[in-house]
C-alpha cells in the first residue's frame, strides 16, 4: 500500500513502520492549524499578509523545515523563520509530546 504526503510525494509502506508518517503528514497540518487560530484569534483579515517565527522541538523544526512551502501558502505567510518572538503575538502549544511556540505578526 502507498500514501501521499502533504506535498502529494509518495510514501512508502515503510516509512509508516519507522515513523515518518507522522512527521511528514500531520506536524505541518498541525502548524498550519494553529497559524489560523492565532491570524482569527488577532482578528486579522482573512487576506492578510504575516510573518511567522517559531521555536520548537527537533522534530518539529524538521518537519517545518521540510514543509515550509506549504505552511507559508496555507497561512499566507511572508517569512516563515526561528527568531525571537519581540514584537509577535506568540502562544506555547504541546502536542504529540512535543513542544512549539508560534509568533505571528501582520506585514
Amino acid at each position: 500500500m502507498l500514501f501521499l504526503s502533504a506535498d502529494h510525494s509518495l510514501i512508502a509502506c515503510e516509512e509508516l513502520f519507522r515513523g515518518t508518517l507522522r512527521q511528514t503528514a500531520v506536524y505541518p497540518r498541525e502548524v498550519v492549524r494553529r497559524v489560523q487560530t492565532m491570524r482569527k484569534d488577532a482578528d486579522f483579515n482573512i487576506d492578510d499578509r504575516i510573518s511567522v517565527r517559531y521555536a520548537a522541538s527537533e522534530k518539529l523544526v524538521k518537519a517545518i523545515s521540510s514543509h515550509a512551502e506549504y505552511i507559508s501558502g496555507e497561512t499566507l505567510c511572508d517569512a516563515l523563520e526561528t527568531g525571537d518572538m519581540e514584537g509577535y503575538r506568540s502562544e506555547d502549544f504541546t502536542f504529540d509530546g512535543e513542544t512549539l511556540t508560534l509568533g505571528i505578526k501582520r506585514n
